[in-house]
């Protein structure tokens, strides 16, 4: 008998190799080593098959022992309580009640800024804000209730319009059947001058960052036996910009997020490999066209502009992906391993 990760647990040899064996595999796995984890976890399975179980029961101990070490998160009211406050005269004051404890916390941070400036004050400062750095507009509007309710009112929603809209890039089919203009103020009548609706209902591509398409699936190898067929888990990414003189810029890489977003740029397309400068189109009901032609096609993609919960218009679905060759003729990707292309903001990109 051996014992295992406790001293309540005792574990057969068996399922000592096992639960190591189990320990390898998922450490192969999140490397991305898929076949040689499952050679691991098939070991693991023949020699005890309710390793799994015994796996997350392992989990939960060290993890319920690191809570255990952790020091304990003292609060204000608790650091008071330790406080020796003393009177005029030198003497110990033991008369501090809970409630005097609550009033003295309560007026450690007072929140100056919204006792002295008044709601139309803040929200010229919002405006101004909004104009300067949204990502700190929207910072602002967490802070609290107040900020949170001025942070988007109708004059904050008719100023997010009057900079978002015109800078869409439509197609002429789009702006003909839909009398677009870029004065905002025309628009708004098809949502009865309400702007919060316009925002909330008209998709719109966002140029402050850019699209990221994760795209992972499992391939697999030449089987060496019949019972044994190595795979490998594939990664990939897809990376869109949009800009608002209509063109985009497209990369696909096996490279991390945090390796493209600090480069990716249409000014560095030549050093980025396969990237490509593309042409695009957004009709009124948000879904976007993207044109790249080449000497011996033409290549067509079309994407829908939807909102993933509370976060508008954040998500790019795949609707197709095509072709047209020299001779006219049509054909289409398969869409099977795509993923949706989500937005990420990026800070430096939003003054552009």
């Amino acid at each position: 008998m051996s014992l295992a990760y406790d001293e309540n647990t005792v574990l057969t040899p068996d399922q000592v190799k096992a639960l190591e064996l189990y320990e390898e595999g998922s450490t192969k796995e999140s490397t991305g080593l898929m076949s040689d984890a499952i050679f691991c976890y098939s070991r693991a399975l023949r020699l005890y098959d309710n390793v799994e179980r015994l796996y997350r029961k392992k989990l939960n101990y060290e993890y319920q022992k690191e809570l255990a070490s952790r020091e304990p998160i003292v609060t204000t009211t608790a650091k008071l309580k330790n406080l020796n406050l003393n009177n005029n005269d030198g003497e110990e004051n033991e008369q501090n009640t809970k409630e005097d404890e609550e009033e003295f916390v309560t007026q450690l941070d007072p929140c100056w800024l919204l006792e002295i400036l008044s709601d139309d004050i803040l929200v010229e400062i919002i405006s101004i804000l909004i104009l300067k750095d949204p990502f700190a507009h929207i910072s602002l509007s967490h802070t609290c209730k107040k900020l949170s309710q001025l942070s988007f009112n109708s004059s904050a929603y008719k100023q997010l319009c009057k900079i978002i809209y015109p800078k869409q890039v439509y197609s002429e089919s789009a702006l003909e059947l839909n009398d677009i203009t870029k004065n905002q103020d025309r628009m708004v009548k098809n949502w009865d001058f309400n702007w919060e609706l316009m925002l909330n209902d008209r998709p719109f591509i966002k140029y402050h960052g850019l699209y990221i398409s994760k795209v992972t699936y499992i391939s697999e190898g030449a089987r060496e036996s019949s019972f044994y067929a190595p795979v490998k888990l594939v990664t990939y990414f897809r990376y869109l910009r949009f800009y608002p003189d209509g063109t985009v810029f497209k990369l696909t890489t096996t490279d991390e997020p945090n390796q493209i977003v600090p480069q990716f740029s249409r000014e560095n397309q030549p050093h980025l490999k396969n990237s490509f400068i593309s042409r695009f189109q957004l009709e009124m009901d948000g879904q976007i066209l993207i044109k790249r032609e080449s000497e011996d096609y033409n290549f067509l993609e079309e994407l829908e502009i939807v909102s993933l919960g509370y976060r508008k218009f954040h998500r790019l679905n795949w609707i197709s992906s095509s072709y047209i060759n020299e001779d006219g003729e049509k054909g289409y990707f398969t869409l099977k391993k795509e993923k949706p292309f989500n937005f990420s903001g990026v800070k430096a990109y939003h003054k552009i």
